[in-house]
């Protein structure tokens, strides 16, 4: 029989990236516009999120996607880090491009993306769109691609803040039905990670290991797995 630990299924991080588990504390303008999109209400249909890393854009992207899908409508999330292939997506009725800082000194990704644009002009296809910097700064681009870039409706997210990262720790326990006593939730607060990413990807991995284990978190668990980071 297999050991105990293999029947441990893997926490998949973007099921939990959900408008619901959104902590916008902040950023609530962007959080609403994105779900105005998604919902078909908004009077742009492209959306531009920019801000720091580990603010939010990706939790956002990944949530409106799934409020589509939840509709019954398809949805896609492309990772522009990751060469994606564009072809076709004009089809969808949301795409959602992350990390479109990659667009810089990569012509073929930018002659792609632009004729996705163009292709996308002619159907009912919501565009949201995330980077750290502003179109207008993402520095040498295609002049038409930029031009159709700068069209996009623009809304900045705000670095997280000590309150928000409480609110998410709090949030993410809850959710992955993860009962951390006060002690580790302190420690998180006095010794974890202070951006996003690091946080949520730790909290996902105490998750795993606890469940492994078949035990609650302990403070000893959680400095053994910020240690082996």
């Amino acid at each position: 029989m297999s050991p105990p630990e293999q029947l441990v299924l893997p926490i998949h991080p973007a099921r939990y990236q959900t408008f619901a588990s959104f902590v916008d504390t902040g950023n609530e303008l962007a959080r609403e516009s994105v779900w105005q999109l998604a919902d078909g209400i908004s009077l742009s249909q492209q959306l531009w999120l920019t801000g720091p890393t580990a603010c939010g854009k990706t939790h956002l992207l990944q949530a409106a996607c799934q409020h589509i899908r939840q509709q019954g409508t398809r949805a896609i999330y492309v990772d522009m880090n990751r060469q994606p292939c564009l072809e076709g997506l004009e089809s969808l009725d949301l795409i959602a491009l992350d990390n479109l800082d990659a667009l810089q000194s990569r012509p073929s990704l930018q002659e792609s993306l632009f004729h996705l644009l163009n292709r996308c002009q002619t159907r009912p296809c919501r565009l949201l769109a995330a980077s750290r910097l502003p179109p207008g700064q993402l520095g040498t681009l295609l002049p038409d691609l930029q031009s159709r870039l700068l069209a996009f409706q623009q809304v900045r997210l705000h670095a997280i803040t000590d309150t928000g990262l409480q609110a998410v720790t709090h949030n993410l326990c809850r959710q992955l039905q993860m009962d951390c006593p006060p002690a580790v939730q302190r420690h998180l607060q006095l010794h974890g990670p202070r951006e996003l990413h690091g946080l949520t990807a730790l909290l996902f991995r105490l998750a795993e290991t606890s469940l492994r284990l078949k035990r609650r978190p302990t403070l000893p668990l959680l400095r053994e797995l910020m240690q082996a980071k």
